[in-house]
């Protein structure tokens, strides 16, 4: 009998205890989720800027332009390499020669030949970017053009990862706001979906864009020699997509 008395307390504690469990439970189980979009922007100055120079020469037979191309296009890479820049940096983006016509009585008539080199060169020291233009342009002179330049941050990865960090911590911030105003509590990320981490891009201040040199004006900037470039800043943008689950507060007793 007094077995019986002492199982039947025991079964009555734990059935208690269950019962205190199975409710603190309900109060703290995740109800829904919220889902939220976060974005961060992170601003850095470029590092590298690139330079695109073409030689266009006019001979009256292919070697001959050809040669003299080849000769400008030597002499340009000297220029390149004493002012600072590294073979790495160094690229022919493009070659070719085309004979030149010109038309009379109907006729086509052969005129010369025009050959064509494009360099690209990258200059990590903008303080040398100036020196190098004006002694291009001194080099080529009519048969050179400018066709312009831009600006790149070599190692983007710290930039996306601290963009990354503060697209969560805006999407957390936005999500506790929204978990506040229903009268619940933010639980954990139970979902993380980066939706777009763009390349970085220059950020524009409204300013009008700066005309582009050209090697054939070399009497006006002679007058006025390329000084300090200006490559601004730019910036890496990351967005997420996250939902965090919604925990129900307990009932103030």
């Amino acid at each position: 009998m007094r077995g019986t008395r002492i199982g039947t307390l025991v079964l009555a504690l734990v059935l208690s205890t269950l019962a205190l469990l199975v409710m603190a439970a309900e109060a703290q189980t995740p109800d829904q989720g919220v889902r939220v979009r976060g974005e961060g922007i992170v601003a850095a100055t470029p590092d590298i800027a690139t330079v695109t120079l073409t030689i266009a020469t006019v001979r009256p037979t292919s070697p001959a332009a050809f040669a003299r191309a080849a000769e400008l296009s030597e002499a340009l890479v000297r220029i390149a390499t004493e002012g600072g820049v590294e073979a790495r940096d160094l690229r022919t983006a493009n070659i070719s020669l085309n004979p030149e016509y010109t038309v009379r009585d109907n006729e086509r008539i052969l005129t010369g030949w025009r050959a064509t080199r494009t360099f690209s060169i990258r200059i990590r020291d903008f303080a040398r970017v100036g020196p190098i233009l004006e002694q291009a342009v001194n080099l080529l002179g009519s048969e050179g053009t400018i066709q312009g330049i831009s600006y790149a941050i070599e190692d983007t990865d710290a930039l996306v990862s601290q963009a990354r960090a503060a697209a969560f911590a805006n999407a957390r911030a936005a999500a506790e706001e929204l978990a506040r105003l229903a009268g619940m509590r933010l639980g954990e990320a139970i979902s993380i979906e980066e939706v777009s981490a763009t390349a970085p891009t220059p950020i524009q201040a409204g300013a009008s864009p700066t005309p582009r040199p050209s090697a054939t004006a070399a009497p006006m900037l002679a007058a006025a020699p390329p000084n300090q470039v200006q490559p601004g800043q730019q910036s890496v943008r990351v967005t997420l997509v996250i939902v965090f689950s919604l925990v129900r507060l307990a009932p103030v007793e």
